[in-house]
Parts: structure tokens; C-alpha cells; sequence
């Protein structure tokens, strides 16, 4: 495998980090960046401690001029081939598919355009949807939709590879199931991560625990500069590179009427539920005014052994999607196992709050699937605006607030259950007895709308601290309804990485907003280019770009028909959202290259750095854009493309 010939990530030191103001407490620090661009360096040190002319087989002096003054002189850390934002999956498939590269160019004896790579992730190790890797949940997909075997079935990176690496090859063949558990796939994932940190070496590096700042523009468009902070010691790094890849993820996105209490302990998003569902609980039985015996050390669940409370408690769930359901259950589990020692009602509440009339199973049939071929992405890009807006709302089903037919069989059952047991106590002379546990009701309210969210300033009390109007929305009625806790499975925003594209205060910094015609950090679309318009400057917005910001908010309604001629149904009153389209005014747009890469307004058309987005490109490489089935593929594109150059 090839190795870096030198370290492009030398931590020199500064004594400050005072221009990047930093809350510990805030997923999302300050986007400020220094005054000037700067090594990387530590608050821990006084004078800057350069290493990067110091490294072992560097020859500073055959540089020539502009290194010298640069990386010898101490003013910038040495440019990457590649800088990766985010290490999920997404990145992980580019990673694989870059050694594989380099393998190849190994084997001819000849050299790649891209010889060492830089990835910044915020979590300290890998991490796949930690909060929902639930007991016994599975995949959605086939195994065969891994890392890399669509690109190369001979990969060692394919999820048969793992299997044979830890001795469970024949034992997955005797389950005849083509879906892993989540946490099994959860495990492929980290050992893949694992292996191409082996295996790259000092040419690809992966910086875990560092929470990006922002990214600028710099050397008159030739680099981009992107600077970062380690989570654990405050330091702040600044690295640049000819290439960059931003693949952010998801990120929760939170109800406007709960955004004010999101921090709440007893208020969460599916995202983070394994690893606060206890602590949830807890909170929630702590606010009846109850008394806990001491909890013993151990799992998540175990925590929770010794809890009483004083009344029954109401929780709900927001959301009719497969996280909701499975929290649904898991919470179900966990109720169950509370005593309610106080008079008054016997039996603990979940409400499922949706603005459905029932839960939708997910369509994965086979004909429904094919929207997740490769060759899937290829027709949508091409299509019309409204076009591809409308077959994103058809095959909505497949993905988006729908629940897989097994859980709902599963939470159906335990609907039913109750039923059974209300009939069984109600009989004068007895029936069976009661199952074991406290009872645990649940109960789907369809068609609610959350209308408005009150909070008691009492944390302890009788009464429940948060109190929701909910509105039917067939009927217009009202009614409120207490909850001492809120879970919240309403998805997932994918526009985060805007918020790197922030001010640059120096002459020779652009910040990205500008390089990109971007006049504010509102929502944007990325607008689909041909490939022969690829070198075209992007001058104004087209009757296009209008078509495709309108078209956007018809999605996750059905269109009866496909559109004619480029023309698609406005929205309804309740479908808006209240943006710049009420007037007649797209929001801001950005292009993009089949390849994935964002393309430059005119004003900055010497800006050579390519700059890739993976994971948020929905509205223009369509449905799959998101999720798992291409990410194979997609990273052969990627990284075919970034060494075209």
C-alpha cells in the first residue's frame, strides 16, 4: 500500500484560541474562524512548536520558494490531495474505494493523482446510528448492499469478507436471512474503518473527536482551508487541501414548537435513544416525586431495576416512521418493568402521536427497488425538475415515514393484547390472569397535528411538565394532552454542512457562501448540470431553477399524474412552509455534477478546488441519495472524478 512520503499534519501550537469562541455544551460551536489562516495549534502553549519541516524524509530545500515560505516558514501546514468532513459510512466507501485505487496504480507501477488523504470526524471512533442499534432490529436491505460490492464484488471490504475474517461466514448462510442485524452491520462498518486505517497508513489519515469549524476558500480558489477543534482539549487545527468531500449525515431535526426545550433531559430525538433512554426514564419518574432505590451498575436496561413511581406515567412518541415504532416497543419493554406505587390509574401511557390515519408499511418489493439502482440515479439526474420531484414523492413510500411490515405486525399484536386483557378483567367472575409487570397501554392518536407545546416551571409535580394541543386535522378539534416525557422520531435534516460555509475575515480568505453565489445560510437546492454545461459559468437562476424550488414542495405528496411540459401542482396552503416561494422567489441554488461536485458562481470561476457533497444531494441524484444501496457505487464515481483532474 502506498504511504505519505511526508506528514501533511504536523500540530504546531499558538498560545490562544480566543477568535473561535467555543460552548462545550453546543453540538454546533461558532463558525467564526481566526482573522488569518494559521497552523494547527494548542491552548496549551505559549510560543508555536513547528514540526512540519521536521519530518523525517522531507527535503525542505527542493521545494523550492513557495514551500519554504509556507510550510518551512511555518505560515500554513502542508496542502492534502484530499480532505474528507465526516467518516460515516459515506466516507468510509470513498476510503475503500481510494486504497483500491491506489492498489491498481501500485500494481502499473504509476502514480495517482491523489496520494494521501485527511478525514475529520467528530465522534471519537466509529459510529453508525448508535442510538437506534436496538436489540434484535434489523437491516432494511440485503447485505450485498455493503461498501463495496456493487463497485467490486472481489473487494476485501465486501460484507462476506468480514463475515469470513470472524469465522461466521457458514453460520450467516445457515440463518437464510439476507438482512443482518443492525448491530451486526454496525460491527462490518467498524471493522471496515479499522482495516483502511491499517492499511492506508500515512497516506490516509482518520482524526476522530474533532468538531469542524468552517471551511474557506484560499490561495485565490486553488485550496480550501477547513479548520476544526478537538472536542477533548480545545485545540484548534487548520489543514488545506486541493480537494474536499463533505459527507455530514444527518441531523435531527427538531419540531419549530419544541426547538426551545430540545436540551430538556426528558425531551429527545430517536437519534440519541439507546444512549439516553434510561436517563430518560429516570427523569421522568424522578418528576412524580418518587423515590428510587440505588440502580446497580451495568447495561442501559439494568439502570433502570429499582425505579418506583409515584403515578402512572404518559409518554410520547412523535412520528409515524420505523424509529418511532421501534422506540414505541423498546419503551413498551421498559415500562413495563416499573412498579406504580401510588393510587390513581394502574397503568403507564404511550402515546404514538402521527398526522397519518394509520402506520404505512414500507414498500420493498422488488419492482418498488429498483428506484435504489445504480442505474437509478443516472434517470433521475436527467430528468426534468418536476419530473424527478414527482417520482420522489411516488416512491416516498419506500423510505419515508413508513414502517417495515414486521414491526408493524409486532406492535399490532401487542394493540391487540390489550384488548384481550381489558375484556379479560372486565369479566365479573374473572378470566385468565394478568400478564406479569405493570400494565403498559399504547395508544396511536392518527390524523393529530401538534399545534402548540406548554411547559410547567414545576419539575417536580403530580401533573405532567409538558402539556401538547393537539388538532385533528379532518376536523379542526382541539384538546390537550400532559406528557412527562417527549421522544421525538421526525427524521432527519441533511443541510448542516451550510453551516462550514461561513465568513472569512481576511484578504486572503473567501468564505465557500460566496464562492457558491450563497447570500445566507437558509435551506438551499442543489440543481442538477448536464454534463456538457459542466464548464458553462452559472450566471442567474433559469426557469429551471424556478421549476425545481417550486417542485420541492410538493414532495411527499402524491401527484395524480406525472407532470406535462415542465409543469408541476403548487403547493397547497398547508404543504407551505412559509419560505421565499409564497413570493414567487426560489430559495438559493447551488449546481451539481453528476459526479457529485458543487460548481462555483461566475464571479468565482478560478476556483479550481473541488468541493463533493455525499448524503444530501436527494433533490438532484435522487431517492437513494441518502441511504446505504449506493454508496458502493457511488464512491467509484466519486473518486473517478477527483482524479480526473
Amino acid at each position: 500500500m502506498l504511504s505519505a512520503p511526508h506528514s501533511p499534519d504536523a500540530t504546531p501550537t499558538m498560545a490562544s484560541s480566543r477568535n473561535i469562541p467555543h460552548d462545550p455544551h453546543n453540538s454546533h460551536p461558532s463558525l467564526l474562524a481566526p482573522t488569518r489562516p494559521s497552523p494547527e495549534f494548542s491552548t496549551m502553549a505559549t510560543n508555536p512548536i513547528h514540526e512540519t519541516s521536521s519530518i523525517p524524509g522531507v527535503d525542505v530545500a527542493s521545494k523550492g520558494p513557495n514551500y519554504n515560505e509556507r510550510y518551512a516558514g511555518n505560515e500554513f501546514p502542508e496542502v492534502y490531495d484530499l480532505l474528507g468532513i465526516g467518516f460515516g459510512p459515506a466516507n468510509l466507501a470513498i476510503t475503500v474505494a481510494l486504497l483500491e485505487l491506489w492498489d491498481q496504480h501500485k500494481a502499473a507501477g504509476t502514480e495517482p493523482n491523489i496520494k494521501n488523504a485527511c478525514f475529520i470526524e467528530r465522534h471519537p471512533r466509529f459510529s453508525w446510528h448508535p442510538g437506534m442499534l436496538l436489540p434484535g432490529s434489523r437491516m432494511q436491505i440485503s447485505f450485498l448492499k455493503d461498501l463495496a460490492t456493487l463497485r467490486n464484488p472481489a473487494s476485501k471490504f465486501t460484507f462476506l469478507s468480514y463475515l469470513h475474517a470472524h469465522g461466521r461466514l457458514p453460520a450467516f448462510i445457515n440463518r437464510n436471512a439476507d438482512t443482518p442485524t443492525r448491530r451486526e452491520y454496525a460491527d462490518y462498518m467498524a471493522w471496515a474503518a479499522t482495516r483502511v486505517r491499517e492499511l492506508g497508513g500515512e497516506a490516509l489519515r482518520i482524526r476522530y473527536g474533532e468538531d469542524v469549524v468552517s471551511v474557506q476558500s484560499l490561495d485565490g480558489g486553488k485550496t480550501v482551508t477547513v479548520t476544526s477543534r478537538v472536542r477533548e482539549t480545545n485545540e484548534v487545527r487548520i489543514r488545506n487541501a486541493k480537494t474536499l468531500i463533505i459527507a455530514p449525515g444527518g441531523t435531527a431535526r427538531i419540531p419549530k414548537i419544541l426547538a426551545p426545550y430540545a436540551d430538556h433531559p426528558r425531551v429527545m430525538h430517536t437519534s440519541s435513544y439507546v444512549q439516553r433512554a434510561a436517563s430518560l426514564i429516570k427523569a421522568a419518574v424522578e418528576s412524580t416525586g418518587s423515590s428510587r432505590s440505588p440502580s446497580p451498575a451495568g447495561s442501559d436496561s439494568s439502570r433502570l431495576s429499582g425505579l418506583t413511581t409515584a403515578r402512572a406515567l404518559r409518554i410520547a412518541v412523535l412520528g409515524s416512521g420505523q424509529s418511532s415504532a421501534e422506540v414505541l416497543l423498546d419503551l413498551r419493554s421498559r415500562l413495563a418493568g416499573i412498579p406504580i406505587e401510588g393510587e390513581g390509574p394502574q397503568e403507564h401511557q404511550l402515546d404514538m402521536i402521527i398526522r397519518k390515519g394509520s402506520l404505512k408499511p414500507s414498500d420493498d418489493s422488488p419492482f418498488a427497488n429498483e428506484i435504489f439502482d445504480p442505474e437509478s440515479t443516472d434517470k433521475a439526474f436527467k430528468l426534468p425538475s418536476a419530473a424527478r420531484a414527482w417520482l420522489r414523492a411516488e416512491y416516498a413510500g419506500t423510505n419515508y415515514g413508513v414502517v417495515n411490515p414486521r414491526t408493524i405486525d409486532a406492535l399490532y399484536e401487542e394493540v391487540y393484547a390489550q384488548k384481550v386483557d381489558d375484556a379479560a378483567e372486565s369479566r365479573p367472575l374473572g378470566g385468565v390472569s394478568a400478564p406479569d409487570g405493570t400494565r403498559v397501554r399504547i395508544n396511536i392518536l392518527s390524523y393529530q397535528d401538534t399545534a402548540h407545546l406548554s411547559v410547567s416551571g414545576s419539575e417536580m409535580s403530580n401533573e405532567p411538565t409538558f402539556s401538547i394541543r393537539l388538532r385533528h386535522l379532518l376536523t379542526g378539534d382541539e384538546h390537550d394532552r400532559g406528557y412527562d416525557a417527549i421522544i421525538l422520531g421526525t427524521g432527519y435534516e441533511r443541510q448542516s454542512w451550510m453551516r462550514l460555509f461561513g465568513q472569512g475575515e481576511s484578504k486572503d480568505v473567501a468564505p465557500l457562501s460566496e464562492v457558491f453565489g450563497l447570500t445566507s445560510l437558509a435551506p438551499i437546492r442543489l440543481l442538477p448540470v448536464v454534463e456538457d454545461e459542466v464548464t458553462k459559468p452559472v450566471t442567474s437562476l433559469s426557469k429551471l431553477d424556478v421549476a425545481e424550488a417550486i417542485a420541492a414542495k410538493v414532495q411527499g405528496s402524491q401527484p395524480l399524474t406525472p407532470p406535462r411540459s415542465g409543469a408541476t401542482t403548487p403547493p397547497s396552503p398547508a404543504e407551505s412552509t412559509g419560505s421565499t416561494l409564497a413570493e414567487g422567489v426560489p430559495p438559493p441554488s447551488v449546481r451539481i455534477t453528476r459526479a457529485y461536485r458543487l460548481l462555483p458562481v461566475e464571479q468565482h470561476s478560478d476556483f479550481t478546488a473541488r468541493v463533493y457533497v455525499q448524503g444530501c444531494a436527494e433533490s438532484s441524484h435522487g431517492l437513494s441519495d441518502t441511504l446505504l444501496s449506493v454508496i458502493g457505487p457511488r464512491s467509484g464515481e466519486v473518486v473517478a472524478d477527483m482524479v480526473s483532474a
